[in-house]
Parts: C-alpha cells; structure tokens; sequence
C-alpha cells in the first residue's frame, strides 16, 4: 500500500532544481511563498482567498506538520 500512494502522489519534496508543486507546496516552510505559488499556478484565483483557504489548511490538517 505505501508503494502505491507513493506513486500516485509522487514525492512531497520536489527533484532538485524543480519548482513545488501540488501538495509539495504545504511543505514549503514559508506562508508567504506558498501562496505566491498557489497563485502563480492558477491566475484565476484571488490572492485573499488563498490567503483565507492556506490558513484555515494550516490551522486544522495536522499532516502537515510530519515531515
């Protein structure tokens, strides 16, 4: 079962000299830059919003907080 989630979610810390992406992002380590990526990768999205969205994320998934 761990083989397999591996691979359907790829790894949480990008290939060297690769930008985050996807779940990679919680891992970043820095809020402000997190959401400038969200950002980057979707022009449609509201800044704000993502701000609201990453917190309340934060807040309430302690998953993030294992690696």
């Amino acid at each position: 079962m761990k083989e397999y989630l591996s691979k359907l979610f790829g790894s949480l810390l990008p290939v060297s000299d690769s930008n985050y992406k996807f779940l990679q992002i919680y891992f970043m380590g820095n809020s402000t830059k997190e959401i400038d990526m969200r950002c980057a990768n979707n022009n449609l999205v509201k800044r704000y919003i993502v701000e609201q969205l990453q917190t309340l994320f934060h807040e309430h998934n302690q998953l993030i907080y294992i690696v």
